[in-house]
């Protein structure tokens, strides 16, 4: 009787260290992705900025992943006298050098941190300076001009084409952009309006949209577009 016991224990034994096979498959561990690490970088522009004078602030943003700084910066102003902030966008800076989607995409990221900085209730004028400098935006604006209004020898008068570009996709891009911060658009103001043929605007611009679909002439004006924040 003993004996068999004995060996009874012995086959389980057996059986426990089989079942422990070197052929068992052992879960797969997941591999980490590196996400690129993102900063804003704040410059005080206060001593190399025109009419410092008039300015209680001004900060230049520009995006950082990883090692690479952008070439692109956005200026953020705010009045001495009325407390009112601008955001100038400074397309004139990287006409040639950054594609108007990415410099949407970095203002994006940049508006996170002024909104922290700044306090953006006084936030009213965006600054977009020549809408040529805007590329592949000057070009879709200029092809909805040539569609709606067309371009003719006579000269619209400037209510004509502000209001053309309250409906143009000029607006519908800045409220893309505040839409977080809870800001619309209330009008488009512009000084010197002219038509840009497209042989100039080419070698100055880095663009997406095919070269046949820019139009012989471009519609150009410094341009600033008025937004004003909801009330809750």
């Amino acid at each position: 009787m003993r004996v068999s016991i004995f060996f009874l224990l012995i086959c389980f034994l057996i059986i426990g260290c089989n079942s422990d096979s070197p052929n068992q498959t052992t879960p797969k561990t997941t591999e980490e992705i590196a996400v690129p690490d993102t900063n804003v970088i704040s410059i005080d522009l206060m001593d190399n900025i025109g009419g410092s004078m008039y300015l209680s602030r001004a900060v230049g943003y520009k995006v950082a992943i990883d090692k690479d700084t952008s070439e692109y910066t956005c200026v953020f102003s705010q009045s001495k006298e009325t407390g009112r902030i601008e955001m100038d966008l400074n397309f004139s800076k990287v006409s040639s050098s950054v594609l108007f989607n990415r410099r949407i995409s970095e203002l994006k990221i940049i508006l996170q941190k002024a909104d922290k900085d700044f306090n953006l209730d006084s936030l009213q004028t965006i600054s977009f300076g020549r809408l040529v400098h805007s590329g592949d935006l000057a070009i879709e604006i200029s092809n909805q001009y040539k569609n709606t209004m067309g371009f003719n020898n006579k000269t619209p008068k400037y209510s004509e084409v502000c209001q053309f570009l309250k409906t143009s996709i000029l607006v519908s891009v800045v409220d893309s952009l505040l839409e977080p911060y809870s800001f619309y658009t209330t009008g488009v103001s512009i000084e010197k309006f002219m038509l840009t043929e497209k042989k100039y605007f080419l070698p100055n611009q880095i663009i997406e949209t095919d070269t046949s679909l820019i139009p012989d002439s471009l519609i150009d004006a410094i341009v600033w577009v008025n937004v004003k924040r909801k009330r809750n």
